[in-house]
């Protein structure tokens, strides 16, 4: 009788490196981000048209912007678990066609009450694809290539709003509103098929997870191994055990509620900086005295900024110790901070401001990506899933909330420059926030080694 033998999935990923393999699931997994993201700054592409032809006020639309962001929100808290428990593919497939029906719904829409619903389910699939998707990929990541991986995955919905954006500005006034639409729909329901065909599950889920899945894992195996693979082979994960219930409480076990806690204030007070200055910047702008023009110029650099800062936060995040990262991003929303309030005393002069803003981009959505990015190093793989779509889902909560301070800031009579500060002060929060997670994690290391540092 052959004797089985074990195979580490980290070992085996790390020692047959990249592969075309890798590149495809890279590949599929760019696409739903990248999507993704044109679906979510849909209603912005097309807002103004609505408006135009049904007569609604701003006022009236608010309840359209604020029902994706609760939808992904809620999205992320609960697919985050399902996706622990059944999977990451099979979660992706369902959220892409979430939000791809959603978008086909919208063309149904007569009043803002259904368009609302509406975005309020496609946030849900939003709210699912994200974390699984980050998941995903940085299980199948080289160790050394994780957090570059993961990185990239975070640039997608900035680049798909973007590319949104680029797409409107032609095909609405040639087509009309709905247009947008029948894109943002169809193209999710046409990558579908891809999806199931080619987007494989996670080696490492299915070592946990699943006791009958080496079959499944060895043929996933065949196109990354440098050779052939034994039958006798066997494929687990060193140090996790297989947990069928997952839930948000396990997060809290003792050897992560610290962590936990402090990655959700992090994401909560990073994405409410984010969002306060991304909703609100090209009001203020305007409103100063600036053209429209100017303003969008200004803002697109902040979306520059944030794709240049994810991805080298991400290269850094690959080369220093998790813990020392965290001390990393300390730096980075302090500085974030710092560049907001110098948009304060610039913003008039407008190449100042869009060189500023590009900073501001750079640091703070920078940092926010790779605290989603600790998500996937600091928990397990039976509750990664779970523990990022947590960490996401605060950000939106923290999202949501700006949306509410903005207006109030706005209504105070106080200068921009003061704003401006106001606008700062969760960035700050927010390094407060992971300054404190290298400090705590230290300190429980030297504790559970009982020697002093």
């Amino acid at each position: 009788m052959i004797r089985s033998e074990s195979i580490d999935v980290e070992h085996f990923i790390e020692a047959n490196g990249l592969s075309a393999f890798h590149v495809v699931v890279m590949a599929l997994c760019f696409l739903v981000v990248l999507i993704e993201g044109v679906d979510i700054g849909l209603i912005a592409y097309i807002a103004p048209a609505v408006r135009h032809e049904w007569g609604f006020s701003l006022v009236e639309l608010s309840p359209v912007f604020a029902a994706a962001l609760v939808g992904t929100a809620v999205g992320s808290f609960v697919f985050g678990p399902l996706a622990d428990k059944f999977g990451r593919r099979p979660i992706i497939i369902v959220s892409v066609l979430f939000f791809g029906l959603a978008a086909m719904a919208t063309l149904l829409c007569h009043n803002v009450h259904q368009l609302a619903l509406a975005r309020l389910i496609g946030g849900l699939g939003f709210g699912g694809a994200g974390p699984s998707v980050v998941a995903l990929i940085a299980e199948f990541a080289p160790p050394k290539w994780k957090m570059q991986f993961v990185s990239v995955m975070f640039t997608g919905p900035a680049l798909g709003s973007a590319l949104g954006g680029l797409i409107a500005s032609h095909l609405v006034p040639a087509y009309g509103w709905r247009s947008m639409l029948v894109l943002g729909g169809g193209v999710p329901l046409l990558l579908t098929p891809f999806l199931i065909a080619y987007l494989p599950e996670s080696m490492y889920f299915l070592a946990v997870k699943h006791r009958n899945g080496q079959a499944r894992i060895r043929a996933i195996a065949k196109p990354i191994a440098a050779g052939p693979i034994a039958d006798h082979f066997t494929f687990a994960v060193r140090q996790e055990r297989n947990q069928t219930h997952v839930s948000i409480r396990e997060l809290f076990a003792p050897h992560l509620a610290l962590r936990t806690l402090l990655l959700w204030i992090t994401a909560f007070a990073g994405n409410f900086a984010l969002y306060l200055l991304w909703n609100w910047l090209p009001i203020i702008l305007t409103a100063a005295g600036g053209s429209i023009k100017a303003a969008s110029v200004v803002t697109a650099m902040h979306s520059i900024g944030g794709v240049c800062g994810t991805l080298c936060l991400g290269y850094l995040a690959g080369r220093v110790r998790s813990s020392f990262f965290s001390l990393l991003l300390t730096g980075t929303y302090v500085l974030a901070g710092v560049t907001i309030i110098a948009l304060g005393q610039f913003y008039p002069v407008v190449s100042l401001a869009a060189g500023i803003t590009f900073m501001v981009g750079f640091f703070l959505t920078g940092s926010n990506s790779s605290v989603n990015g600790l998500g996937t190093l600091l928990y397990p793989t039976s509750m990664r899933a779970t523990g990022l779509g947590c960490v996401l889902a605060l950000g939106r909560i923290g999202a949501i909330f700006s949306t509410l301070a903005g207006s109030f800031l706005l209504s105070t009579g106080w200068s921009y420059d003061l704003i401006f500060r106001a606008i700062a002060s969760p960035a700050f929060f927010a390094a407060v926030g992971i300054g404190a997670m290298y400090v705590g994690v230290r300190w429980l290391t030297v504790a559970a080694q009982g020697v002093p540092e």
